[in-house]
């Protein structure tokens, strides 16, 4: 009898196991325990480096997939660590009710409530409220929703943030309302709509709900961001039409429709997808924008992809469930560090430098991350144009993937 063989089958339950190690592993155990943001594998021997984004934005990621890993695989690791994100997270909390990044021991910058990290703010928060059904968790949540909605700069038919960071004496500018510079609205407004709306229909938050239907009619009527043809605006203004941007809001926006039962926006969104696929290899592969960095491929990018083809095949447009599985099978899953033998590691500490960069173990530490910039052929991106990334970065291990709860958070 001939032998019966066993398929290759992807098991996502494993990787997102393989994944929480990582969001365990790029702790800082000498600086508060807040996460590394980037692993630099080509390095020799590699090492982690803190970005600004680990005094802010870092934990809320971190919170929510690991909390979301621990549910697909059943694994307990990193518990203590997870504990103290959550405790971070709370701490950077002002009065206000907005989430501030803290100080940067390797820059001089203010103390800001940026727009980005309010994102996964709130993202963390609503899944740590689901997990635990904490209810001083919900507060902060109501508060932070309620100061989200206070900021923002109200008009008769959208709203908008006219500055990337907010602080406690309010925005930097005033001009910058009076001239309603709006400055890249997917980012600031378009990709805080996901979270918003999973926590308005986790708890049935209006003001919640409010902020999403005002961010939506803001990018599809008014911003700009995505030109007639569903184009991505390449303007200098616009970012020059950044992917991970575009396509968040994309996703969110999808969502909203879905939730909504509007089958106008959903076309909308189609539109935009369908354009977008035409920029990105079979498997997956996205620039980074439209100009200065069209050699670069972000891992979230992906992500918002396949989050994206998602909600459209629930919605009626089933041709992107194909999309969908070729894009997390052949990158995805791909881009995965599972194999460490050619990173060449170290188990000395005396190089390390609290609250910049460790070289101890980062192999095993970084062990179930995902590249943040990979190149089409290789894990890492190391070209002569873009910025030559070399690392892996915390973005990849902490993003929303569909199925598998790995970068900016799992799609639900």
């Amino acid at each position: 009898m001939a032998k019966r063989l066993i398929p290759d089958t992807l098991m996502l339950e494993e990787r997102a196991g393989h994944a929480l190690n990582a969001m365990a592993g790029m702790s800082d155990p000498d600086f508060h325990g807040y996460p590394f943001f980037a692993a630099n594998l080509m390095s020799s021997p590699a090492n982690m480096t803190h970005g600004d984004w680990d005094f802010g934005s870092s934990h809320g990621r971190m919170i929510d997939g690991m909390i979301l890993a621990r549910h697909m695989s059943g694994e307990t690791l990193g518990e203590d660590i997870e504990a103290k994100y959550r405790e971070n997270l709370l701490s950077f909390f002002k009065e206000d009710g907005l989430s501030y990044r803290q100080h940067n021991p390797n820059h001089d910058w203010e103390q800001n409530a940026n727009l980005i990290d309010q994102r996964a703010v709130i993202l963390s928060l609503t899944t740590w409220y689901i997990a635990s059904g904490d209810p001083k968790v919900k507060e902060a949540a109501d508060r932070h929703v309620a100061a989200l909605k206070r900021i923002a700069i109200k008009e008769r038919e959208v709203w908008y943030y006219p500055a990337s960071e907010y602080k406690e004496d309010g925005w930097p500018s005033k001009n910058a309302v009076l001239l309603r510079l709006a400055p890249d609205p997917a980012a600031f407004c378009g990709r805080l709509i996901m979270p918003l709306l999973k926590y308005h229909e986790v708890t049935g938050n209006p003001d919640a709900f409010e902020l999403c239907r005002f961010f939506t009619a803001l990018i599809v009527e008014r911003s700009g961001v995505f030109n007639e043809d569903g184009s991505f605006n390449d303007a200098l203004a616009y970012r020059s039409g950044h992917f991970h941007t575009r396509l968040g809001t994309l996703d969110a926006i999808a969502r909203f429709g879905a939730f909504t039962g509007d089958a106008k926006l959903i076309a909308w969104v189609e539109k935009s997808y369908a354009w977008a696929l035409t920029k990105c290899t079979a498997f997956g592969w996205t620039p980074g924008d439209l100009k200065e960095q069209a050699y670069e491929h972000e891992t979230c990018s992906l992500v918002d992809l396949i989050a994206t083809g998602i909600t459209l095949a629930k919605s009626g447009y089933a041709k992107y469930w194909g999309t969908v599985e070729r894009f997390l099978r052949n990158h995805l899953a791909e881009s995965q560090l599972l194999d460490l033998d050619w990173v060449q590691e170290t188990d000395d500490k005396s190089g390390n430098i609290p609250g910049k960069i460790s070289y101890t173990d980062v192999a095993k530490r970084t062990r179930g991350a995902f590249a943040g910039y990979s190149a089409p052929n290789d894990f890492c991106c190391d070209v002569n144009h873009g910025r030559a990334t070399r690392t892996i970065c915390k973005f990849a291990v902490s993003a929303r993937a569909p199925a598998a709860c790995t970068w900016a958070g799992a799609t639900r």
